[in-house]
C-alpha cells in the first residue's frame, strides 16, 4: 500500500484534476463548516473552481465563500502547486525533500541541532547507550507523513529499551534526541516540539519567504501536525509576530491555547532574524543538492537560534494560506524576476 502511495503521489495523478463536489455534499461541508445560509451559492463554488481550480476543502479552508474574483486569485490551490513545482523542476513527492527522514539528516546535519541514531545500522547496545545517554527521545518512521509513526519515549529500562529497538529495527526506524526548546514556545504545549512552517523559494542562489506559521500540540499527541489534533496560526513574516488566532483542521479557531492558556495573537516568535538566516542557508543548500526550489520548512526554536526538523516538498498550503492572505500573487513575482513564465500557473 505504501509504496503505491509513493507511487501515485510522485506521479501527482491526483493533482492533475480537480473532482466537484456534488450541490448535496457542497451544501453538506459548507453547513459543518458553520457558514451562513446566505452565504451558500454553489454557483458561487463552481466559479472559483473555474479561476483557480480549486477543491471543496480549499474553497471551505481559504473561506472564499463570497469572495470576489480578484481575491480568490489570490489563493494557491494544490492544482496550481503541481503546476509551479513542474515549472520549476520540482519534483512530486509526498515525502521529505530526499524522501527518507535518514537521509535528510545526513544530508542537512549541520542544521539539526541534534544527535540521532539509525535503527538499521547501529547495534541493540548502540540503541540503549543512546536512549541512557538522552533519558528521552523521539522515534521516527523514515518515510512516513503527517506525524505518523512520530513517539516520544522516556529510558526505564535496558529490556524495554532493546524491545523497543526490535519494534524500530523492522520498521527501518531512528531514534532522535528530543530537542531543548525556547522557554516561551515550550510554555504553549511542553509534550509537542511546537514548530514553524516557513515556505520559501530558492531560485539561483536567492532565496525569498512566502509564509509562515506556528505550530503548537494540544497534549491529545507527540506532535503538532494540525491533522494530528494540533494549532496552527498565521505570522507575520515582517516582523515575527503571530497575526491570527489559532486555528485546527476543522478550522476552529481558539484566542487562546485550550491547554495552557497562552494568547496566540501577539505573541512574538523569539529569534525569528536567526531562523530565516538557518532557513535562507538551507534552502540554498537544499538548491545545490538538486533537492528542489519551493520547499516547506519544519523548524524549531532552541534557546540558541532556530534548527530544522525536517523539509517538505509536498507542503500543504493551508497553514500558509489559512486566515491569511493568499501567496499567489507573491509567488508569481518572485518566478518573474527570475524569468519564468507562469501565467498558466
Amino acid at each position: 500500500m505504501r509504496k503505491l502511495y509513493h507511487f501515485f503521489s510522485e506521479q501527482a495523478f491526483i493533482y492533475r484534476f480537480t473532482l466537484l463536489a456534488s450541490p448535496w455534499r457542497f451544501k453538506k461541508a459548507m453547513l459543518q463548516r458553520g457558514v451562513a445560509a446566505e452565504q451558500i451559492s454553489y454557483r458561487h463554488y463552481l466559479h472559483a473552481v473555474l479561476l483557480i481550480r480549486c477543491t471543496l476543502s480549499e474553497y471551505t479552508d481559504y473561506e472564499l465563500y463570497g469572495k470576489e474574483d480578484d481575491v480568490i486569485r489570490q489563493y494557491l490551490t494544490m492544482y496550481r502547486k503541481h503546476r509551479i513545482l513542474s515549472l520549476l523542476g520540482d519534483r512530486h513527492a509526498a515525502l521529505t525533500i530526499t524522501g527518507s527522514k535518514k537521509t535528510f539528516n545526513s544530508r542537512y546535519s549541520d542544521f539539526l541541532g541534534r544527535e540521532w541514531i539509525d535503527c538499521d545500522t547501529c547495534t541493540r547496545e548502540d540503541f540503549i547507550a543512546f536512549l541512557k545517554k538522552h533519558n528521552e527521545a523521539v522515534f521516527k518512521i523514515p518515510d512516513a507523513f503527517q506525524g505518523r509513526g512520530v513517539k516520544r519515549y522516556t529510558y526505564t529500562s535496558d529490556a524495554d529499551a532493546a524491545a523497543q529497538f526490535e519494534s524500530l529495527q523492522k520498521q527501518h526506524g531512528l531514534a532522535e534526541e528530543i530537542l531543548l526548546q525556547h522557554e516561551s514556545i515550550t510554555a504553549f504545549n511542553p509534550q509537542t516540539v511546537n514548530t514553524l512552517r516557513i515556505s520559501g523559494v530558492c531560485i539561483n542562489g536567492h532565496f525569498r519567504l512566502l509564509g509562515a506559521c506556528f505550530k503548537t500540540g494540544c497534549g491529545k499527541t507527540d506532535v503538532d501536525n494540525l491533522v494530528r489534533g494540533g494549532i496552527g496560526c498565521a505570522v507575520d513574516t515582517k516582523t515575527g509576530i503571530v497575526c491570527s488566532d489559532g486555528f485546527d483542521h476543522d478550522l476552529k479557531t481558539y484566542e487562546k491555547h485550550p491547554v495552557s492558556g497562552l494568547t496566540f495573537r501577539g505573541f512574538t516568535i523569539p529569534h525569528w532574524d536567526k531562523l530565516l538566516d538557518t532557513v535562507s542557508k538551507a534552502s540554498v543548500l537544499c538548491e545545490k543538492n538538486g533537492d528542489g526550489h519551493w520547499i516547506g520548512w519544519d523548524v524549531a526554536i532552541t534557546p540558541q537560534g532556530a534548527v530544522i526538523i525536517e523539509g517538505n516538498w509536498n507542503q500543504g498550503l493551508t497553514l500558509i494560506q489559512c486566515k491569511q492572505n493568499g501567496k499567489a500573487d507573491l509567488l508569481k513575482n518572485i518566478l518573474k524576476e527570475e524569468n519564468y513564465k507562469c501565467e498558466q500557473c
